[in-house]
């Protein structure tokens, strides 16, 4: 789980550059700062697309890649338990999905 601190601490850098960028007038730094912005989101995408590729059928991790992508937590039980049903995985019911949802929220709390 060690890559899942790893988003959120590039998560929490973007925002602090996108804060930092609001107070600046410069075009130069603002430039400067937008390719950090840009950079740190590769690294993120690229994290994502790695923990889906690497945990196929690992359900915290596939939740969390969805909630990080910005869907609900609803959104993200459902599209898990639809992917579940449709390969034949077990399980494939929004509650027990939602179970595992339960136990990844205490895991990255």
């Amino acid at each position: 789980m060690d890559c899942i601190s790893y988003i959120n601490d590039l998560k929490v850098e973007i925002e602090t550059l996108n804060e930092l960028k609001k107070g600046l007038s410069d075009e130069d730094k603002i430039a400067k700062i937008d390719e950090q912005i840009k950079a740190k989101q590769n690294l993120i995408d690229n994290c994502q697309k790695n923990l889906v590729k690497l945990s196929d059928n690992q359900l915290c991790y596939r939740l969390y890649v969805y909630i990080l992508s910005g869907m609900s937590v609803n959104k993200a039980v459902d599209a898990v338990a639809e992917e579940n049903y449709l390969k034949g995985v077990k399980p494939n019911s929004r509650n027990g999905i939602y179970n595992y949802y339960k136990k990844m929220k205490k895991m990255i709390e």
